[in-house]
C-alpha cells in the first residue's frame, strides 16, 4: 500500500512535464542536493513545504510535509535506537533510552539543521515568515524529520543510514545547556510543575488574538496563573503558541 497518493492534477502530468519539473527543482535546490543525494528532487521539495505555503501557492506544490515528518520521526527513532544499542551494548534499557532521546531531541535536531542552513530552503506561508519560522528550533527539527522521511521513501533505509550515521555521532556530542532540552520539548509541563508547586493551580492558556487568513492563521496565546498573565506566545499553531508562552514565562522566572 502506498503511503502517499497523487492528486488527480498530479496524475495528469506527462513524463516530460515531470522530468522538466524535476530539473527545475534540482536547479533551485542544488546546494542542498549536494548534501542529500535525492534521486527524486520532488520528494525533497515536498519535505521542505509547509501546509501554509501550499494553501497560498496551490499551483506550485505537490503536497505538504506533515506525513513525511511523521515518517521521518519513526525512521529517526529506529536508527537512533539501533545506533545506541550497538554502541552501548550491555547498558540498561533506561540508559539507552536517555542516550537515544538526547540524539533525537528537538534542540539537537535544530542545531544540526542549522549546520547545513536548512532554514534557507523551507517553503513557508506569510504568517510563519513573519513569526521567524526559518530560525524556529521546533520548525527546523520538524523539517529535518520530514527530509529524513522523504529520503527514506526516495532511496531506502540503507541510504538513510549511510547519510545519517555521521550525523548521529555529531548529535551525540552536541552540548545542550541544563534544562534547555526539557524546556524546548516540554515547556508546558515544566511551567505546570512550577505553577502547582508555587500556587497550587494549573496554568490557563487563552487565545487572545487570531490574525491572518483561515488557512494561515497566527495565534497569540497568553498563559495565566491565578489571573496573572506571565507571558504571551505567537505562532501559526495554537500548541506552538502555548509552548512559546510557557517557555517565555520560564525565562522571566529565571528558570532557564
Amino acid at each position: 500500500m502506498k503511503i502517499f497518493s497523487n492528486t488527480k492534477k498530479q496524475s495528469n502530468f506527462s513524463q516530460a512535464q515531470m522530468s522538466q519539473a524535476d530539473e527545475q527543482i534540482r536547479e533551485q535546490l542544488k546546494e542542498l542536493l549536494d548534501i542529500i543525494p535525492f534521486q527524486d528532487s520532488r520528494l525533497l521539495l515536498r519535505a521542505l513545504t509547509y501546509r501554509s505555503y501550499m494553501f497560498e501557492n496551490p499551483n506550485k506544490t505537490q503536497g505538504d510535509n506533515e506525513q513525511l515528518e511523521f515518517l521521518g520521526d519513526s525512521v529517526l527513532q529506529f536508527l537512533a535506537g539501533d545506533y545506541v544499542y550497538e554502541k552501548y551494548f550491555g547498558e540498561q534499557e533506561g540508559q539507552l533510552t536517555q542516550k537515544r532521546e538526547k540524539i533525537v531531541s528537538n534542540e539537537a535536531l535544530a542545531i544540526l539543521a542549522q549546520d547545513f542552513n536548512l532554514g534557507k530552503w523551507i517553503k513557508l506561508g506569510k504568517g510563519e515568515e513573519l513569526t521567524g519560522g526559518r530560525t524556529n528550533p521546533t520548525l527546523l527539527s520538524n523539517t529535518l524529520e520530514a527530509v529524513i522521511g522523504a529520503y527514506y521513501k526516495d532511496s531506502g533505509i540503507d541510504a538513510v543510514w549511510e547519510w545519517l550515521k555521521p550525523m548521529l555521532e555529531q548529535l551525540e556530542t552536541i552540548k545542550i545547556e541544563p534544562n534547555c532540552s526539557q524546556v524546548l520539548s516540554d515547556a508546558k509541563n515544566t511551567f505546570q510543575h512550577w505553577a502547582i508547586t508555587n500556587h497550587q493551580q494549573n496554568p490557563e492558556y487563552l487565545v487572545i488574538e487570531e490574525s491572518g487568513d483561515d488557512h494561515n492563521k497566527v495565534f497569540t496565546v497568553a498563559v495565566k496563573v491565578k489571573g496573572k498573565v506571565y507571558a504571551q506566545g505567537k505562532a501559526t499553531k495554537k500548541r506552538d503558541a502555548e509552548k512559546q508562552a510557557a517557555t517565555l514565562a520560564l525565562k522571566k522566572l529565571g528558570l532557564i
